[in-house]
């Protein structure tokens, strides 16, 4: 289990991510794929033509945020905006909140590999 500061919850890895690995066909909503390349798929451009500008203009090269999890509202991603590699896991929620990204876990491995405080 993890420890969630934003939910105040416990979280089991399912919670955070599943793996599907191939987006074609049924199985785009739940592969691993950039965050643009997502919302794409859904076409959320059709109804708000300025979604992809605004996440760009809030949070920079959108493309290196990874999407691991979605339930299409709220993301779990590995933000490689700015670490390459081991990069930490976030949060966003398009819909609630005040729409920041919110850290998970500073790494995969902190997240599953070391025990929650």
């Amino acid at each position: 289990m993890v420890r969630s500061d934003y939910y105040d919850e416990d979280l089991s890895p399912s919670d955070i991510f599943s793996v599907i690995l191939d987006p074609s066909d049924e199985a785009w909503l739940g592969a691993i794929q950039p965050l643009p390349d997502w919302l794409e798929r859904r076409g959320d451009f059709e109804d708000d033509p300025e979604l992809l500008p605004e996440l760009a203009r809030r949070y920079g090269d959108i493309s290196k945020l990874i999407v691991l999890y979605t339930d299409g509202h709220v993301f779990n991603m590995l933000d490689y905006r700015e670490r390459p590699e081991n990069p930490p896991v976030v949060y966003l929620d398009l819909e609630a909140g005040d729409g920041s990204i919110v850290t998970l876990a500073p790494s995969i491995e902190d997240l599953f590999l070391k025990p929650s405080a």
